[in-house]
């Protein structure tokens, strides 16, 4: 009878604060967001089948790749991120003026009105299990001496607002060095003061420059800093080693030139593809010019093979996505038990098999997001989540349901200003490419948070080509 009432009082709780708005509620006490899950059966026949875990990666895929950028070239925005999201790619030549430091180089700021490029025409990257397209992810480690107000052709690095955006679109950012100081502890401080200032983040992975392990050695004394990046393998500080699908999570790395062949790609990535494996490329710039080798070539290989219109097995990621998704996962309580007591209403008499979940989270984290597997239950079951689901999927997935949950409250406040943007270019000529913009954020949010945000969008023109499409 005590776990009853106990049960009752909890529900009590939740529905009143959390069941009409899965976009409200206080935060979890202590760093920790905390979830009921609620599997209710007809009879008692099936309760010892249903159980719930953790997925080894987010949404129970095979394997996961990364791509980063060293530096902060801005071709990672411009030319790739872009490319996977299908928006606006310019396909403008870059031509080099002095060396390999000097050419034209395309700018939101300068170039948005040089409409000559291409749409990929649809989402490059793989699913998140439940349908819900994942577009392939990019980092970038930028020196903040080289992230300028404003862009300019002349500029090959990330201008302030472009490197807001990419980390909007859920592009990573390491820890480099600052650039104005030679001490590894207050480069590396300057850097960290400068990106949280300008994108209100603080990078979690530190990515060694100049294979100087100083640099590893300094993030010691930095709290925000939770795993270091060295060599062709992880430095872990803080937490055990980490893991993708055992206790070990090995970094697999793949270093391109500054211009690279897509055979090569695509052998590298099978030799080194493995269940559980992070296969890492690297590399410092992109230019226009390895569009059609890299974007249209090697992306595109990769969509189909592995992607969304492959085997669907990869995890689109960056660096610090996994490191976050392994450490929540690695610091989630379930406990379960077996009730007889309704859970709300509309629920029927039978047995209710109780999962209560507490995950282990930090104020720093982007990536606020779980994967669960619930064997031996279906999407057709009447399975209740109790909780702070800002974000939220399910599917069936082979003998269990897959169930994605996020808490993060910035995917609201990207979604409001996404769809802020696209309702004042209402009336642009490329009104429906703000609007595609806003349905990327709006459709990561839980079904019963969507709707106000679409409301809003109305029936923009069907998507404008360019004026000189290229492919």
């Amino acid at each position: 009878m005590r776990v009853n009432i106990a049960l009752a009082a909890f529900l009590l709780l939740f529905i009143s604060v959390f069941a009409d708005d899965p976009g409200k509620g206080a935060a979890a006490p202590g760093g920790r967001a905390v979830y009921r899950i609620i599997v209710n059966l007809p009879d008692a026949s099936r309760a010892e089948k249903i159980q719930l875990s953790v997925a080894p990666l987010k949404y129970n895929k095979d394997w996961a790749i990364a791509f980063t950028g060293d530096d902060g070239h801005v071709g990672f925005y411009s030319y790739l991120q872009r490319y996977a999201n299908n928006r606006f790619t310019s396909i403008r030549k870059t031509v080099f003026l002095y060396g390999n430091d000097k050419g034209y180089y395309y700018h939101d700021d300068t170039d948005a009105q040089y409409r000559q490029g291409i749409y990929a025409g649809e989402y490059k990257g793989a699913t998140d299990g439940c349908g819900n397209i994942v577009p392939f992810k990019f980092g970038v480690a930028p020196m903040n001496v080289w992230v300028k107000k404003e862009g300019g052709a002349l500029n090959p690095y990330f201008s302030e607002a472009e490197l807001q955006t990419f980390s909007d679109f859920g592009g990573g950012v390491y820890c480099h060095e600052s650039g104005t100081s030679r001490d590894p502890y207050m480069s590396i401080r300057e850097n960290l003061d400068f990106l949280k200032g300008k994108l209100g983040v603080s990078p979690t992975v530190e990515v060694r420059p100049n294979g100087d392990n100083r640099y590893l050695e300094a993030i010691y004394a930095l709290p925000e800093i939770k795993c270091g990046v060295s060599g062709g393998a992880y430095k872990t500080y803080q937490q055990e080693a980490l893991d993708l699908r055992k206790n070990d999570l090995k970094l697999e790395k793949i270093v391109f030139p500054r211009s690279f062949g897509m055979d090569k790609a695509q052998a590298d990535t099978v030799a080194m593809k493995r269940s559980g494996a992070l296969v890492h490329f690297g590399t410092h710039e992109v230019f226009a010019d390895s569009v059609p080798s890299f974007c249209q070539g090697y992306l595109e290989w990769l969509h189909k093979t592995y992607g969304a219109k492959g085997d669907d097995s990869v995890w689109p990621a960056t660096i610090d996505e996994i490191w976050q998704y392994n450490y929540m996962r690695q610091n989630t309580a379930i406990n379960r038990w077996i009730s007889n007591v309704e859970d709300g209403p509309g629920a029927k008499a039978g047995t209710k098999v109780v999962f209560d979940i507490s995950i282990g989270d930090d104020p720093a984290f982007r990536f606020k997001e779980l994967s669960f597997l619930i064997a031996g239950a279906t999407v057709s079951d009447d399975i209740r989540i109790y909780g702070r689901a800002v974000t939220k999927s399910t599917a069936n997935n082979g003998s269990s349901v897959l169930l994605n949950i996020g808490w993060n409250d910035n995917d609201i406040r990207l979604a409001e200003k996404y769809t802020a943007i696209a309702e004042a270019h209402m009336k642009d000529t490329y009104a429906s490419d703000y609007a595609s913009d806003a349905r990327y954020f709006i459709n990561r949010l839980n079904p019963a948070l969507r709707q106000s945000f679409l409301n809003r969008l109305g029936n923009p023109p069907a998507k404008s080509e360019p004026k000189n499409p290229g492919k």
